[in-house]
């Protein structure tokens, strides 16, 4: 599942929405980017199924994930291989 976040200069109120919802999602301090503090976090999400795939709609809140299970990787629930992710360098170079 992948989710594009888009960074308008134009609105930054939305930026700062979407970005919000994703740092109290994950429990992620609000401003940091430094993905290296990202690794591991688990957050949880509504998605969407439409004929592209399927799409986040939303984050949810840490107090509205509360009566969710707990998350577990893949590997842990029924034998299936866990996803390999690619490997990111920050070199602080932004490509977009």
């Amino acid at each position: 599942l992948w989710h594009y976040v888009v960074f308008m200069p134009d609105h930054p109120e939305i930026t700062n929405r979407n970005l919000t919802a994703i740092f109290d999602s994950f429990g992620i301090a609000d401003g940091d980017f430094n993905l290296a503090n990202w690794k591991g976090k688990v957050g949880a999400c509504v998605t969407k199924q439409d004929e592209f795939g399927t799409k986040v709609r939303y984050f949810l809140s840490r107090e509205k994930q509360e009566g969710l299970p707990p998350w577990k990787e893949p590997s842990e629930s029924g034998g299936k291989k866990k996803p390999q992710l690619e490997a990111f360098e920050d070199d602080g170079d932004i490509p977009f």
